[in-house]
């Protein structure tokens, strides 16, 4: 089980506009409990459960951007994990990261800088990043939030149409300090998840964007994923909402397709997944259908 208590406070104010005067900070404050039972398990575990309790500090500052065709901005995420309680027999819970002698850290913490810079409607960023897309998202279950490190660049210049690339070279862990490269995780015997595999790749790259027509009320989406030598992965999708009286009726429809890459660190691969998501809205009660289907070998 887990729970969580968020908090957000409006750190700073202005009046006019640019790099100072259009910025904005907030604080959140996140108070995770977090336990899960191993002993039912059967064979050599040798936990019985994880748990632990801590308290998270989450500084989100956005500044603005500089006068002028070219604007620059600075972003930065100030992240703090404190423990509250924990022993060595029941640590890996995925909030605190735990030291070579089995006990979790008493705090933890680290600083992310953005750079970022603005022309027309276009915007480009290098440093941490936080995506969430089709294809690739920031793990955000935990205490902390995990990021990656890298490039983006951000297109709205066409009205509907919103344009996206990316190139990311390294990711730390939602309970980690420290740049990791760009890993898969392989089970190579579903029966036995504890026989694991990693391959790394030098860098994941991403391209795609999603276009908006009919007032808004429909969303084709193309993108595409590349994480080196390791696999390739496309996504295509469809969003549409009908009014119908008091009723709103949309539909939310998806395929994700992957194949390997290079030198194909983990082998050959050959993967499909669909899916469909039917809603009915009326008022303030929405009702789902929902389908997905894994194909391939």
């Amino acid at each position: 089980m887990s729970g969580t208590i968020i908090g957000g406070m409006p750190l700073a104010s202005v009046a006019e506009s640019g790099f100072i005067e259009d910025s904005t900070a907030t604080l959140q404050l996140r108070n995770y409990y977090f336990m899960r039972d191993f002993s039912d398990i059967q064979g050599r575990n040798q936990q019985s459960k994880a748990e632990e309790w801590a308290q998270g500090f989450i500084l989100n500052f956005k500044s603005g951007y500089t006068p002028g065709p070219v604007g620059f901005g600075l972003d930065v995420l100030g992240l703090m994990g404190v423990k509250l309680d924990s022993n060595s027999d029941r640590t890996n819970t995925g909030l605190l990261p735990v030291h070579d002698d089995g006990k979790a850290a008493s705090e933890y913490g680290r600083l992310g800088l953005t750079l970022k810079a603005r022309f027309s409607s276009t915007e480009l960023r290098y440093g941490e990043q936080t995506p969430n897309l089709p294809i690739l998202a920031h793990t955000d279950n935990r205490l902390l939030p995990q990021t990656y490190r890298g490039t983006t660049l951000i297109s709205r210049e066409i009205p509907g149409l919103t344009l996206q690339a990316g190139w990311l070279n390294t990711a730390v862990m939602r309970n980690s300090t420290d740049h990791q490269k760009m890993t898969a995780l392989i089970i190579n015997d579903p029966i036995n998840p504890r026989r694991l595999a990693y391959a790394t790749g030098d860098h994941y790259n991403y391209i795609g964007g999603d276009y908006s027509f009919n007032s808004n009320r429909t969303t084709l989406s193309f993108w595409q994923g590349q994480l080196e030598d390791i696999y390739q992965q496309r996504f295509y999708g469809i969003k549409h909402a009908l009014p119908l009286g008091a009723w709103t009726l949309s539909s939310d429809i998806g395929y994700f397709t992957a194949t390997e890459d290079g030198h194909s660190k983990v082998g050959n691969l050959d993967n499909q997944l669909a899916y469909g998501l039917f809603s009915a809205k009326y008022k303030g009660h929405t009702f789902h259908v929902g389908y997905q289907g894994v194909y391939g070998d």
